[in-house]
Protein backbone atom coordinates (compact mmCIF):
# COMPACT_ATOMS: atom_id res chain seq x y z
CA UNK A 1 0.00 0.00 0.00
CA UNK A 2 1.35 3.39 -1.01
CA UNK A 3 2.00 5.82 1.82
CA UNK A 4 0.77 9.32 1.12
CA UNK A 5 2.11 12.41 2.83
CA UNK A 6 -0.02 15.43 3.61
CA UNK A 7 0.65 18.52 1.44
CA UNK A 8 2.80 20.52 3.94
CA UNK A 9 5.08 17.56 4.52
CA UNK A 10 5.65 17.10 0.77
CA UNK A 11 6.55 20.76 0.39
CA UNK A 12 8.99 20.51 3.30
CA UNK A 13 10.67 17.43 1.77
CA UNK A 14 10.81 19.09 -1.66
CA UNK A 15 12.56 22.15 -0.21
CA UNK A 16 14.89 20.45 2.26
CA UNK A 17 16.25 17.65 0.08
CA UNK A 18 18.00 19.94 -2.45
CA UNK A 19 19.41 21.99 0.45
CA UNK A 20 20.78 18.83 2.03
CA UNK A 21 22.53 17.87 -1.22
CA UNK A 22 23.92 21.39 -1.70
CA UNK A 23 25.33 21.47 1.82
CA UNK A 24 27.45 18.36 1.11
CA UNK A 25 29.09 19.89 -1.99
CA UNK A 26 31.49 22.25 -0.13
CA UNK A 27 32.84 19.33 1.90
CA UNK A 28 33.73 17.47 -1.29
CA UNK A 29 35.31 20.60 -2.78
CA UNK A 30 37.53 21.08 0.30
CA UNK A 31 38.97 17.57 -0.05
CA UNK A 32 41.20 18.76 -2.90
CA UNK A 33 43.18 16.67 -5.35
CA UNK A 34 45.01 13.56 -4.22
CA UNK A 35 48.68 12.93 -4.87
CA UNK A 36 50.50 9.63 -5.31
CA UNK A 37 52.12 8.20 -2.19
CA UNK A 38 55.26 6.95 -3.83
CA UNK A 39 56.83 6.88 -7.26
CA UNK A 40 58.50 3.81 -8.71
CA UNK A 41 61.94 5.00 -9.78
CA UNK A 42 63.96 1.85 -10.32
CA UNK A 43 63.32 -0.65 -13.09
CA UNK A 44 64.45 -4.20 -12.37
CA UNK A 45 64.61 -6.62 -15.28
CA UNK A 46 65.78 -10.17 -15.39
CA UNK A 47 65.33 -13.78 -16.32
CA UNK A 48 64.34 -16.81 -14.28
CA UNK A 49 65.70 -20.18 -15.38
CA UNK A 50 65.60 -23.80 -14.28
CA UNK A 51 68.73 -25.67 -13.18
CA UNK A 52 69.27 -26.65 -16.83
CA UNK A 53 69.12 -23.03 -18.02
CA UNK A 54 65.68 -23.16 -19.64
CA UNK A 55 63.49 -20.07 -19.12
CA UNK A 56 60.63 -20.60 -16.66
CA UNK A 57 57.33 -18.96 -17.63
CA UNK A 58 54.85 -18.01 -14.89
CA UNK A 59 57.29 -17.51 -12.00
CA UNK A 60 55.90 -15.06 -9.45
CA UNK A 61 58.29 -12.20 -8.62
CA UNK A 62 57.26 -10.05 -5.63
CA UNK A 63 58.92 -7.19 -3.77
CA UNK A 64 59.13 -8.58 -0.23
CA UNK A 65 56.76 -6.92 2.23
CA UNK A 66 54.52 -5.47 -0.49
CA UNK A 67 51.93 -6.61 -2.99
CA UNK A 68 53.98 -5.20 -5.88
CA UNK A 69 55.00 -7.95 -8.25
CA UNK A 70 55.20 -9.43 -11.72
CA UNK A 71 55.10 -12.77 -13.49
CA UNK A 72 57.82 -14.05 -15.80
CA UNK A 73 56.99 -14.29 -19.49
CA UNK A 74 57.28 -17.26 -21.88
CA UNK A 75 61.09 -17.06 -21.95
CA UNK A 76 61.40 -16.47 -18.18
CA UNK A 77 61.99 -12.72 -18.47
CA UNK A 78 60.35 -10.18 -16.14
CA UNK A 79 60.26 -6.44 -15.51
CA UNK A 80 59.31 -4.87 -12.18
CA UNK A 81 59.17 -1.22 -11.10
CA UNK A 82 60.23 -0.74 -7.47
CA UNK A 83 60.66 2.25 -5.13
CA UNK A 84 64.09 3.84 -5.10
CA UNK A 85 65.30 1.92 -2.03
CA UNK A 86 67.15 -1.33 -1.49
CA UNK A 87 64.97 -4.38 -1.05
CA UNK A 88 64.47 -8.08 -1.61
CA UNK A 89 62.74 -9.89 -4.46
CA UNK A 90 60.97 -13.18 -3.73
CA UNK A 91 60.74 -15.74 -6.55
CA UNK A 92 58.23 -18.59 -6.26
CA UNK A 93 56.99 -21.30 -8.60
CA UNK A 94 55.27 -24.65 -8.08
CA UNK A 95 57.79 -27.48 -7.97
CA UNK A 96 60.72 -25.17 -7.16
CA UNK A 97 62.17 -23.80 -3.94
CA UNK A 98 61.22 -20.21 -3.14
CA UNK A 99 64.26 -17.95 -3.49
CA UNK A 100 65.09 -14.43 -2.34
CA UNK A 101 67.45 -11.98 -4.05
CA UNK A 102 68.59 -8.67 -2.50
CA UNK A 103 69.07 -5.59 -4.68
CA UNK A 104 70.33 -2.08 -3.98
CA UNK A 105 69.71 -0.36 -7.29
CA UNK A 106 68.22 -0.75 -10.75
CA UNK A 107 69.62 -3.39 -13.02
CA UNK A 108 69.43 -6.91 -14.36
CA UNK A 109 68.78 -9.99 -12.21
CA UNK A 110 69.32 -13.62 -13.20
CA UNK A 111 67.84 -16.31 -10.96
CA UNK A 112 68.36 -20.05 -11.30
CA UNK A 113 65.51 -21.87 -9.55
CA UNK A 114 66.31 -25.13 -7.73
CA UNK A 115 63.96 -28.11 -7.86
CA UNK A 116 61.93 -28.67 -4.71
CA UNK A 117 63.16 -32.04 -3.44
CA UNK A 118 60.20 -32.46 -1.06
CA UNK A 119 57.59 -34.88 -2.31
Amino acid sequence: MKKSYPWPRRRLLACCFPLLLASAAPVVALAGPTSPISVADWQLTGRVTSATGDGLPGVTVVLKGTSRGATSGPDGSFTLAVPETAGTLVFSFIGFQTQEHKFDGPGNVTIKMADDSQG
